[in-house]
């Protein structure tokens, strides 16, 4: 990792900084995945890939600029409607705990999302939101891939 770039794994870290989730947007529920109380706003920015929606939000202030990728992956099921899809889907979120950038949350209204934020120094090139878009891609697609095959519905 570069002195230039700083990945923030973890979000509401640094306060301070412009955010596209709020501070403290996140949290861990009963079942230890990630909870989230809305949803942000579709960016201006998006592409399709693998079946889904990835928005693409870049926000400049003087220390840099802030990227980051969300994609709305599905409904997560209730457990009276499918016990044993919400239990699968439950252990493939605990799975995409250890990803070191991108988290998967669970949003009101039973909504799986996938959110990607990195910090760049100065304003993002082309080059540089490229390898943001891949970082973001290489890290969520298998987990995005499980969820759609075996738990979430549209």
């Amino acid at each position: 990792m570069s002195s230039q770039e700083k990945r923030l794994s973890d979000y509401g870290k640094n306060q301070g900084e412009a955010w596209i989730l709020p501070f403290n947007a996140m949290t861990l529920n009963e079942d230890e995945i990630f909870v989230l109380d809305r949803l942000p706003p579709p960016s201006k920015h998006s592409f399709s890939c693998a079946g889904i929606v990835i928005n693409v939000s870049l926000v400049s202030d003087q220390g840099g600029t802030t990227c980051a990728l969300w994609s709305d992956i599905g409904e997560f099921p209730y457990t009276a409607d499918c016990a044993k899809a919400r239990a699968e889907g439950i252990a493939v979120l605990h799975g995409t705990r250890k990803l070191p950038s991108v988290r998967f949350c669970v949003a009101k209204k039973q909504r799986v999302c996938a959110f990607y934020e990195s910090r760049v120094a100065g304003h993002v090139t082309l080059d540089a939101l490229i390898v943001e878009i891949l970082h973001f891609l290489q890290q969520s697609l298998p987990f995005v891939y499980l969820l759609k095959e075996r738990v979430c519905t549209r």
